[in-house]
């Protein structure tokens, strides 16, 4: 009788320690399905984006300086965003991203998924959506429109 009384106890430790692997598995097995899923999700966003593309007419200009995109026969890199048609010249793009702005950059990188090298490389983060109208635009409606010590430098100059 004693033999069966050790024998049901270590019975029913083993069925609940194996009622908890399962749970345990069933979720693992749950992660990964939706892991899979947003794998495919990605791979389709993915797809999608690399078959997007824009027109550019000969006459188009630079939504920055004005000047035409295909200026010196096309020599000059220029970007086009074709979700929302802006079009820079690349050394527009670059010059708009000044020094000051790069953490504020890093910082919309990191709201897009960019992470590691990527996420200091000023080109993958402009790249990745429209300064004009992107994440990048909307983050630097909270600057000031000019430095106030700028402000204070201008009153007191002598020209």
């Amino acid at each position: 009788a004693r033999n069966n009384t050790v024998l049901s106890e270590i019975k029913d430790a083993i069925c609940r320690s194996l009622d908890g692997y399962s749970s345990k598995i069933s979720k693992l097995k749950n992660d990964m399905d939706e892991a899979t899923q947003t794998a495919r999700d990605i791979k389709a966003d993915e797809n999608r984006l690399l078959n997007q593309f824009g027109y550019i007419t000969a006459s188009q200009r630079c939504d920055l300086c004005s000047r035409p995109l295909l200026q010196n026969m096309g020599a000059a890199p220029f970007l086009m965003y074709p979700s929302c048609a802006h079009a820079f010249h690349e050394h527009c793009l670059n010059d708009l991203i000044s020094s000051s702005s790069r953490a504020r950059l890093e910082e919309v990188g990191r709201e897009l998924g960019l992470e590691g090298a990527e996420l200091h490389d000023v080109a993958a983060v402009r790249d990745a959506d429209c300064p004009a109208c992107g994440e990048f635009a909307i983050a630097q409606i909270a600057d000031p429109y000019f430095d106030a010590f700028d402000a204070e430098e201008q009153i007191w100059s002598v020209v």
